[in-house]
């Protein structure tokens, strides 16, 4: 059976590292603390809200069936690794030649490295802060496959103590605990909970357009209120988990579809998350460009250009070396694990499996199924970068 894609979740999440470069680029290129466009594009911030709900999702669509199962730990933690450290080590490590950031001390270079807080340093690329709390979530959920009770128990007390310190650290706070106990990370719980109910959106389009709305609806508020409303940061959160679910219940219906273009931008989006502030600030700062206004589709275009650039020339020759050439460019989405079974020719119905003799059935890889079998419904595959 022929598992749909989420070609739209791929795209979506290009969108979402476009908004991020569009609100930095707006920032490093308007005057000294006055944004072009009069702040216009500070919605980009949100991004990163999409992201940990996107997390989320993917992570349990990817490992549901991992869960209590000590034996595929380490699988699932050579996914994660691979997915995040390679090349996120290959850009630090030109950021900070390029800055010549030599003397930051051994802690501060092992927080750097590790994306685990030693210190409250944070990392040369600024954007990066938020792969401190996908890594915090993908080790938690680590222990959700290494045991199921001690997984939930850790699960329930850890969006408990969210709740009760009800905190969002500002981007400069770097701290362990403003990582474990900010409240951003309640968007990776919605993002699970997407997964889990998503099938039950009975009008994803009404769904969509709602979520679509309310998200523009309080992003003009918090522009005309001149200031940055922390609290409703978690309901922006619960939108974009409400788009997400619309968004795949519209692609298993074949309602909706993805250019290729997005779809090649959400494959390349940890990429631009992570060159786009440094590749700004290069544009504007050292070319000295003079009409940031005039200019701003341009640079922006550039941007995306290089962070394609790195995805095709770096991160995906990094992923296809690491995991032994089973990453392949134009599948950006995974199949889980039960999508890697051998599939049965098209032309062999339930009933004549079920006529096959035993010897018939090992000779043909397959397992005898009873003819009334009911057939698992489809399931989307899994993103291959869950990640930013």
């Amino acid at each position: 059976m022929n598992r749909p894609s989420l070609t739209c979740v791929q795209a979506s999440r290009g969108l979402a590292a476009l908004s991020v470069a569009a609100y930095h680029l707006a920032i490093i290129a308007g005057p000294q603390g006055s944004p072009l466009f009069d702040g216009w594009f500070s919605f980009g911030r949100l991004g990163v809200d999409f992201f940990f709900v996107l997390s989320g999702f993917i992570i349990l669509h990817a490992h549901a069936e991992d869960i209590g199962h000590p034996s595929r730990l380490s699988r699932y933690a050579t996914k994660r690794f691979t997915r995040i450290y390679p090349i996120y080590w290959a850009i630090l490590v030109v950021a900070i030649v390029a800055h010549r950031l030599f003397h930051l001390g051994r802690w501060n270079w092992l927080t750097s490295f590790t994306l685990l807080h030693f210190t409250d340093y944070g990392t040369p690329l600024v954007p990066a802060w938020t792969l401190f709390h996908e890594v915090l979530f993908y080790a938690v959920f680590g222990v959700l496959i290494a045991s199921r009770k001690w997984g939930f128990a850790l699960l329930a007390a850890w969006g408990v103590a969210i709740v009760a310190r009800h905190h969002y650290p500002r981007w400069q706070e770097f701290s362990a605990s403003d990582t474990v106990l900010a409240l951003y990370n309640l968007d990776f719980f919605l993002g699970m909970g997407v997964y889990m109910f998503h099938r039950y959106v009975r009008q994803p389009a009404a769904v969509l357009a709602a979520s679509l709305l309310g998200v523009a609806a309080l992003s003009v508020y918090e522009h005309a209120a001149a200031v940055e409303i922390y609290p409703l940061r978690l309901a922006y959160g619960a939108l974009f988990a409400g788009t997400l679910a619309a968004l795949v219940q519209l692609e298993q219906t074949r309602a909706l579809a993805a250019s290729a273009l997005l779809v090649l931008l959400g494959d390349a989006s940890y990429a631009l998350y992570l060159v786009h502030d440094d590749a700004a600030k290069a544009m504007v700062h050292r070319l000295g460009i003079a009409h940031p206004v005039a200019l701003f589709p341009v640079m922006l275009a550039a941007i995306c250009a290089a962070a394609i650039l790195v995805h095709l020339w770096v991160e995906r020759p990094l992923l296809r070396t690491l995991r032994g050439g089973r990453f392949t460019a134009r599948q950006p989405l995974d199949r889980p694990r039960a999508a890697r079974r051998r599939r049965r020719p098209a032309h062999h119905s339930r009933r004549h499996f079920a006529s096959w003799s035993a010897d018939e059935l090992t000779r043909s890889g397959c397992q005898r199924r009873h003819p009334t079998t009911r057939e698992r419904p489809a399931v989307p595959r899994e993103p291959e970068a869950a990640c930013v």
